[in-house]
């Protein structure tokens, strides 16, 4: 039993089929995922088109965040089969949220000036970083040297 879908380490959003290739067909009662957080199970159905067994989630439902699945099933004569291993997935339904803190629209700034930046909401923001008058993309933890660039 192998879990094809959502693959180790993809961000997905919105609708999700989860897929799981299983050998033995005949044999197979059911499999079940179950999905961590929020520790919920979830039943899936063969589909005879794709050769997987899948269920299909709207990642809307839950939080963006890391995600953790197994696969478990059970054979006609009442085995268990275990989940081989386990899949990170990462969900990721949300543009991240900017604001620019300051300076703000209107204000004189002279000398070094730290750009303040606030109101993300994205887990997997890894960085940010500001552009003024084409002078080159700069992380926000830099200064802004307004000696370099003419007054106006």
């Amino acid at each position: 039993m192998n879990i094809t879908s959502p693959a180790p380490g993809q961000y997905v959003e919105g609708l999700l089929t989860m897929r799981v290739q299983a050998t033995d067909k005949p044999a197979i009662l059911e499999i079940n995922l179950t999905l961590l957080p929020p520790d919920r199970s979830y039943q899936t159905s063969y589909n005879g088109l794709t050769g997987y067994y899948e269920y299909l989630i709207d990642t809307n439902a839950l939080s963006d965040g890391t995600y953790f699945l197994t696969a478990s099933g059970r054979d006609i004569a009442g085995r268990s089969i275990p989940s081989p291993s386990v899949v990170t997935f990462n969900i990721d339904n949300h543009a991240p949220a900017l604001k620019l803190g300051s300076p703000k629209g209107g204000d004189y700034v002279s000398g070094l000036v730290t750009i303040d930046t606030a109101g993300t909401t994205d887990v997997f923001l890894l960085s940010v970083e500001y552009n003024v008058d084409s002078a080159g993309w700069v992380a926000t933890s830099t200064a802004w040297d307004t000696t370099r660039v003419p007054d106006g």
